[in-house]
């Protein structure tokens, strides 16, 4: 009788003690869900963020085009995710089931998704929904003030369908052939190029460097704003419509980016993890700031207040791809390189007469290339272990391990770049040949807020009407 009991006592500690490891990871799954969630509604404001920013950085009478823009881009850009971006970007191979490293085949229009409700997936789908829509911001920033309104609605079908998640697979997927997270047929992690993949935690080059790249080509081929560049080589200064826009978007960026960096931790139960990314997400804003402010008022011997607010950004973008794997005081270091950065490669395009709007190539595509670096030398050997571990003796440059990491960040970085110039290239010279690209000289005069539906129809005569 004692066997018997000893034996019933034992099974029923046993499936307790089952049952009770099943709920723990039914909770941990459900505060995971939860916390991506509430990263995506934290990242939903960055798109109110650069609305503000943008419309407080052009002229007076672009606002209005401004603001119709981002919600333009915003809603054809979640279409577009949902029929053909994530499917490029996380959907697996379709020929024979095979995967394919470059480009990912299922799933479009969430085919196969709906057939057996997965809340883990649609979490998933929700937080990279906004991740696509920010190259898009990104670019419709750069080339604000002097483009066609249908140019914001078809960039953003080719951005958020083609471009940009084709970058995702490679970077991000589990058959990407620089991704991190690449698995072989036994379910191993296992990189394709060695090392521990090509390491971009929250997207300095995924995101940032695509937006900024995409940008870039924008802006030179378009040119520069009417009145922006004069004969004798200056360059005209043109003031922002409102600060105190500028300001707020610009804080609402930053309130923003706790859900883009926490937003990309696998499970709540790295929530020592979620506490230190806010902590050097904070450093690497401040610190970038100030030293943009402070070389603002080295060379210009006066302080700019959007200098800091860019510089702000700047850090931001920097510290996204090694915020998990670096140390707090590195956070800092990175930041203020970052608006060093930032600053230096502004006046370089000024230099080269490229107008950029609200300096997203500086602040994107290369404080995110320094982000993407960042990681290769600063990475700790604890922290990249933990967070990614499929080659424990490769981590952060600076701290001793041999180059391979660092070298395969540049592999990384010079293949999203190159990937980035050769397709927006084509697509913005057909845009321009087809006349569909920038504004006659008097429609940019005028302004394109007006005659195109988007002039309220009343205005009230006691309002000062404000001019350039």
């Amino acid at each position: 009788a004692n066997n018997y009991t000893d034996i019933a006592l034992a099974t029923l500690d046993e499936n307790f003690r089952a049952y009770a490891q099943e709920r723990r990871e039914f909770g941990t799954l459900i505060s995971t869900i939860l916390l991506r969630f509430f990263s995506m509604c934290l990242m939903l404001m960055a798109l109110a963020g650069y609305g503000l920013v943008e419309a407080g950085s052009v002229r007076e009478r672009n606002t209005k085009n401004i603001l119709a823009k981002n919600l333009i881009t915003s809603t054809v850009g979640g279409m577009t995710w949902w029929g053909l971006g994530y499917a490029t970007a996380y959907g697996e191979g379709a020929k024979n089931n095979e995967a394919n490293e470059f480009l990912g085949g299922t799933n479009f229009f969430s085919n196969g998704m709906d057939d057996s409700v997965d809340a883990e997936w649609y979490a998933r789908w929700s937080v990279n929904w906004v991740f696509s829509c920010v190259p898009i911001v990104i670019v419709s920033g750069a080339i604000a003030g002097r483009c066609k309104m249908h140019i914001y609605p078809a960039s953003s079908v080719f951005l958020v369908g083609f471009i940009y998640p084709t970058v995702v697979h490679w970077c991000w997927s589990t058959e990407g052939w620089l991704s991190p997270f690449r698995t072989n047929d036994e379910g191993e992690i296992e990189p394709l190029l060695g090392a521990n993949g090509f390491i971009d935690f929250s997207g300095s080059g995924i995101v940032h460097m695509t937006g900024g790249g995409v940008a870039f080509l924008g802006t030179w081929i378009v040119g520069s704003r009417n009145g922006r560049f004069l004969p004798d080589g200056t360059v005209a200064r043109m003031e922002p419509y409102s600060l105190p826009l500028a300001t707020a978007g610009t804080l609402l960026i930053w309130f923003s980016w706790y859900g883009f960096n926490t937003g990309m931790v696998e499970e709540f139960k790295d929530m020592d993890y979620v506490c230190k990314i806010a902590v050097s997400s904070t450093l690497a804003a401040s610190s970038s700031g100030l030293s943009a402010m402070l070389l603002h008022a080295a060379v210009k011997r006066e302080v700019d207040i959007i200098s800091v607010l860019r510089g702000i950004v700047a850090g931001l973008v920097s510290i996204s791809s090694s915020v998990i794997i670096v140390e707090t005081h590195m956070a800092a270091a990175i930041g203020i390189a970052a608006g060093l950065v930032y600053k230096s490669t502004s006046m370089l395009l000024l230099w080269l007469r490229i107008d950029d709007v609200l300096d997203a190539v500086p602040v994107h595509y290369f404080c995110g290339l320094l982000g993407c670096l960042a990681a290769g030398l600063l990475g700790t050997k604890e922290d990249t272990t933990e967070m990614y571990g499929a080659s424990p003796g490769d981590y952060g440059y600076f701290y001793g391990a041999p180059p391979d990491q660092l070298i395969l960040q540049c592999i990384g970085a010079a293949s999203i770049t190159g990937w980035v110039m050769f397709t927006s290239f084509f697509f913005f010279k057909f845009m321009d040949i087809f006349d569909y690209f920038r504004l006659s000289a008097k429609e940019e005069r005028e302004g394109l807020g007006r005659d195109r539906g988007l002039d309220h129809p009343r205005r009230h005569p006691s309002l000062p009407k404000l001019l350039d």
